[in-house]
């Protein structure tokens, strides 16, 4: 009886995510693929805010179980705003003078400086206030705000497309070691693999997620456009950056759990079927910056990182 209803719940939530997760992605695979145009980058502009905003919220929502911490508001606002630039002077950047890509990191300066002025008469001080929203703001901004570098990348080039292709690399592979480490993890997983940090997590998941994305990063380096072979210095790559993809996924939704087993939550918010914001980003925290370092290390004749 009690499998049967585990079972039941089991393949209930699984269509659940599928429907889901397939809306979604199909959603952000033709605004990617049509990221170059004006309306389309406004939208990935938006959306990217959006992200931010609501992930450093939900950061700040689990400091404050912790701590006193009042600005979760201000923290919020201060990473919309951020990727909001940075998305305006990464696809523009041809159009504005040479160093415009600073304005982003002046406007987190004199956010900051207000910060500290407004933080004085709080109970945790400038220091701990200014150092918690630094902290929340860019553990979700940073990362975000190099995958619209990665995506825009080579705007400025013949083949303002490798950008999109990279993106749409980076959240494939990524993507598929968190679906296949879920369902084969939920199927034939019994040995735990971090069980005081997520119990859910297995040893069969881990080894599956891995499995994922390098099967998508063979996909990819098997369907490389013609046009884009010169832009990847080696396509080989492709199916050893699908291995540590693979890995820095997992980990970086290990490191999501350690906060959320720290602030005592099971999910970062209550969004049905994703759980929260930072429950979607987790993965790619850690994953975009090694793609841009990749990016920066091989193409840099090329990359405008």
């Amino acid at each position: 009886m009690f499998d049967s209803d585990h079972n039941s719940i089991f393949q209930s939530d699984l269509c659940q995510r599928l429907v889901v997760h397939s809306i979604l992605l199909t959603f952000l695979v033709i605004l990617l693929c049509t990221s170059l145009y004006p309306s389309s980058a406004f939208i990935v502009g938006l959306l990217s805010s959006a992200c931010a905003a609501l992930g450093t919220y939900e950061m700040g929502a689990m400091v404050r179980i912790k701590f006193p911490f009042s600005f979760t508001r201000y923290s919020a606002l201060g990473s919309a705003i951020f990727i909001a630039l940075t998305c305006l002077t990464a696809r523009c950047k041809m159009y504005f003078p040479e160093h415009i890509d600073l304005l982003p990191w002046f406007f987190l300066f004199f956010w900051t400086i207000r910060l500290v002025f407004k933080s004085r008469h709080y109970k945790l001080g400038p220091i701990g206030s200014t150092g918690l929203a630094l902290f929340c703001m860019l553990y979700v901004s940073l990362p975000i705000r190099l995958f619209l570098h990665i995506l825009y990348g080579f705007v400025h080039t013949d083949t303002p497309f490798v950008g999109i292709w990279w993106a749409i690399f980076l959240i494939a592979t990524t993507k598929s070691s968190d679906i296949f480490g879920y369902f084969f993890g939920k199927a034939f997983g019994k040995k735990r693999i971090a069980p005081v940090i997520s119990p859910n997590k297995t040893v069969v998941g881990f080894i599956a997620g891995c499995c994922g994305s390098i099967l998508v990063s063979l996909l990819f380096y098997s369907h490389l456009p013609k046009a884009f072979a010169d832009q990847i210095a080696v396509p080989r790559i492709l199916v050893a950056l699908g291995t540590v993809l693979g890995v820095s996924g997992f980990f970086g939704d290990i490191i999501e759990s350690t906060f959320k087993r720290d602030a005592q939550i099971k999910n970062s918010s209550d969004l049905e079927s994703i759980g929260g914001m930072l429950d979607v980003l987790d993965s790619l925290l850690l994953s975009t910056p090694i793609v841009y370092a990749i990016l920066l290390i091989t193409q840099n004749r090329t990359f405008l990182g």
